[in-house]
């Protein structure tokens, strides 16, 4: 059994049979017999609220990690292609790689424009699993 005396501790005996523990104990007292099954009511209404804003915090909390991870994701796509490695194309090699394209009937804009929908499909997938988070 679990018996957490942290404050606002949910899973506590203490709390779950406090409420109970006031509305059955004998007072002889009209006045303060209410005031106990009031307070009952007012313990369970506010350890209900408790539980509604724990689960909007563990799911806010999972969400935050969920959304960290996809812009992680990102991060670490940008990084893959540094320019140390893949240094970028001189204006003549664009040049040379649009005529040798050409020559075969292909086009540079239209490979560098597939390239880019291939990219920012990737990014809009890996936004949208941020998103569902």
């Amino acid at each position: 059994m679990d018996n957490d005396s942290t404050p606002g501790a949910l899973g506590s005996n203490d709390q779950l049979g406090l409420a109970d523990r006031l509305r059955t104990r004998p007072t002889g007292d009209a006045y303060l017999h209410m005031m106990m099954h009031e307070a009952a009511d007012e313990i369970e209404r506010l350890t209900k609220a408790l539980r509604q804003a724990n689960a909007q915090a563990e799911r806010f909390e999972r969400g935050w990690y969920l959304r960290g991870d996809a812009l992680e994701k990102l991060e670490q796509w940008a990084r893959a292609y540094p320019l140390k490695v893949f240094p970028e194309p001189l204006r003549e090699e664009w040049q040379r790689a649009a005529a040798l394209l050409s020559e075969k009937g292909l086009s540079l804009d239209r490979m560098s424009a597939s390239n880019m929908r291939h990219v920012i499909n990737g990014v809009r997938e890996t936004v949208a699993e941020g998103l569902k988070a």
